[in-house]
């Protein structure tokens, strides 16, 4: 299906591919998998996920892995992969209760295997990429309470640092080992929002 690039699309989470100039993207308000030409501009889409094409918003979140494009969900409850060589779509359950959405606000990958932070669930996803499965899972607790994540983070010698909004903390989970810290940030003027690092110093912002 080719959609003309005069046409107004929202997308969300581009992945590139520099090599080729191809990217690819989820649309906002159609739910599907659109590949775009970074040269002329143009998409097409390349797969619907289910009955829920025309439904707002219900997967936000994309990662290439080797020739798979794993989908996630931020108001729906499957992670959609989508082979860019077989053009086959396949599908992974995360499993919720009716009053949370999954809500997965990154992915990083370390050694094969990827690592998604549900910030609706209070989790962090384990998934096998070549089994296309979820192994295990690990909740995100501060003093025995559930945390709101930011959604950016950053990997610093393979563990993950991001920001718990509600009482300005940084979260380290440990990519190798599953374990999970925090430290906390002393400034009661602003509240944390996002992180990253220079190479020496970690920086913040607030909101």
């Amino acid at each position: 299906m080719q959609i003309g690039k005069k046409q107004n699309m929202l997308f969300a989470c581009v992945v590139f591919d520099n090599n080729t100039n191809t990217a690819w993207a989820i649309g906002i308000e159609r739910n599907g998998l659109f590949k775009l030409s970074l040269e002329s501009g143009e998409y097409k889409l390349l797969t619907c996920f289910a009955d829920d094409y025309f439904k707002y918003a219900i997967n936000d979140k994309c990662y290439k892995y080797k020739n798979n494009i794993f989908c996630f969900p931020c108001k729906g409850d499957i992670i959609w992969v989508y082979n860019l060589q077989s053009r086959e779509l396949d599908k992974i359950q995360v499993e919720h209760n009716k009053d949370a959405e999954p809500t997965i606000t990154m992915i990083v990958e370390e050694s094969g295997t990827l690592f998604a932070v549900a910030n609706g669930l209070n989790k962090i996803l384990e998934i096998d990429p070549e089994r296309k499965k979820i192994v295990n899972s690990y909740k995100i607790l501060q003093d025995e309470k559930e945390v709101y994540s930011s959604i950016t983070g950053v990997v610093v010698e393979k563990k993950l640092y991001f920001i718990t909004v509600d009482n300005n903390s940084v979260c380290e989970f440990d990519l190798v080992t599953k374990e999970i810290c925090f430290y906390s940030v002393v400034n009661d003027n602003i509240k944390l929002n996002t992180i990253c690092y220079d190479g020496n110093y970690f920086w913040f912002s607030g909101r």
